[in-house]
């Protein structure tokens, strides 16, 4: 028996496989192959599920030569009218189709014209934006998700998610080693700390997944209670705690010199994260050592303020900081610049 290789448009489409190819076998094994295999610039353009049965079953196949005008609609047109494909299958397809003609736009003499999404999209019933990601996907994606695609387990959306929590992943695990590798050398001691810990909650970080995840690096209590407080013999410590970790901030405290003397609550417009109740506020003690310069007047222990982006404090707190508090000022594992502060943490430019 000769063998043929499959033509490049009958591979935009997968192979079937399992029960569904073992029922073809068994078929031509009992009826003999109905339909030939359809053969195309040398190549098999139509019919490579029955060309593999008929090699599974023993069985010499039939052949013709395409002497149609367009090949491509031709495959298109039997592929989509036998099978039942799913949005993301088609979308596999289209992106295929796109890329195939990319890569030869001379592949038929009667359809040079290269391809775009948007004619593939037309062309396979689906949307130009799952196109492109389809795209995404095979140029990035791992052959195992590919090919759960095409088997129908698993949706292009779901692809791209596995893709963006990879290399966000990959993005974290750089900014945990940064961080690991910063050498608290201060050459200043500060009057003023405000310090927001990356505090370990023990959530790996997923796009698609719970809604209270930490999409950053984190620290344990233990990596957290070995911190360098740069602070002056007289200092003012600001350190935003979470409901979760309230009682362990005044341990940190303890350990680090200071005593506690206030609760500052911020109210945010809106809810956010949370496990059990959503939260819709967000702690920071005051905490000083020695005798720090604190020009009190009637500040409050409440700061409303709006809720940004995850981890970035309010204007409002820096504003009454700056009112209450002299000397020499840090913003520890900060998270953007602020005239007249100095700054600590490897992504001090985020905001």
């Amino acid at each position: 028996m000769n063998m043929y290789e499959a033509h490049e448009l009958a591979n935009i489409f997968p192979l079937i496989e399992g029960d569904e190819f073992d029922k073809l076998v068994d078929d031509i094994k009992t009826n003999g192959l109905l339909n030939p295999i359809v053969l195309y610039e040398g190549k098999i353009l139509d019919g490579r599920n029955r060309f593999n049965a008929c090699l599974e079953a023993g069985i010499q196949p039939l052949f013709v030569e395409y002497d149609g005008d367009s090949p491509r609609e031709y495959v298109l047109s039997l592929n989509l009218t036998r099978r039942h494909l799913t949005e993301s299958q088609r979308a596999l397809v289209s992106a295929k189709l796109a890329n195939l003609q990319a890569g030869n736009p001379n592949l038929q003499s009667d359809e040079s014209v290269q391809l775009t999404n948007l004619d593939a999209s037309k062309l396979l019933n689906v949307g130009t934006t799952i196109t492109k990601q389809a795209k995404v996907v095979l140029r990035e994606a791992p052959q195992e998700d590919i090919e759960a695609i095409e088997r129908g387990e698993l949706t292009v959306n779901k692809a791209i998610g596995n893709l963006k929590k990879k290399a966000r992943l990959a993005d974290l695990q750089k900014q945990a080693e940064e961080i690991s590798q910063l050498k608290n050398n201060f050459d200043k001691k500060y009057h003023v700390i405000v310090l927001d810990p990356p505090w370990g909650y023990g959530t790996e970080y997923d796009p698609n997944g719970r809604r209270s995840a930490n999409p950053y690096p984190e620290m344990s209590l233990e990596e957290i209670k070995n911190i360098d407080i740069p602070a002056n013999n007289d200092c003012v410590l600001w350190l935003w705690t979470t409901h979760k970790f309230m009682r362990h901030s005044f341990d940190l405290l303890d350990a680090w010199g200071f005593e506690d003397k206030a609760i500052l609550t911020w109210v945010k417009d809106r809810m956010g994260l949370g496990s059990w109740l959503r939260s819709q506020s967000e702690f920071c003690i005051m905490a000083v050592k020695g005798k720090p310069i604190i020009n009190l007047t009637n500040q409050t222990t409440i700061i409303n303020g709006k809720l940004r982006e995850h981890s970035r404090k309010p204007d409002e707190f820096y504003e009454m900081v700056d009112s209450l508090c002299t000397g020499l000022k840090i913003d520890y594992f900060s998270r953007e610049q602020r005239e007249g502060w100095d700054t600590y943490g490897n992504d001090d430019e985020k905001f």
